[in-house]
């Protein structure tokens, strides 16, 4: 049987991949802001669920025990809300001023289209 090439696990090597490190720090600034605003949608839809089986329970005379344990529920989720609205603040500011710093050649890379992408959906 003959060899066979080596085969290729499109793996790239770390020195092909060199990125510039301030586009780095703006593609990783990006995902932050995109994760954090993508945390604080969900915890917006869990909360108004968390409430309206909080109001539906009430209407429907639910014992006071479930009655006050998804008052508890429904507490941790807006607590968690609020923690989620407080990272988007830091995070915005951060990718702003990355953004604000980038110049030239760079305002044309997939990097900085994405952050101004990010950054207007987060205002």
């Amino acid at each position: 049987m003959a060899a066979s090439a080596p085969r290729k696990l499109g793996l790239k090597s770390r020195s092909a991949s060199k990125e510039e490190p301030h586009l780095k720090a703006l593609r990783i600034a990006t995902g932050i802001l995109k994760r954090t605003l993508k945390d604080n949608l969900y915890d917006q839809k869990e909360c108004a669920k968390e409430s309206d089986k909080l109001d539906s329970m009430k209407a429907s005379s639910s014992e006071p025990h479930d009655i006050a344990k998804q008052e508890e529920i429904l507490a941790e989720c807006t607590a968690s809300l609020e923690r989620s609205r407080d990272k988007i603040v830091p995070a915005t500011a951060e990718l702003t001023a990355l953004v604000t710093a980038v110049s030239g050649d760079d305002m044309e890379s997939k990097q900085y289209v994405a952050a101004a992408e990010v950054l207007a959906s987060a205002t």
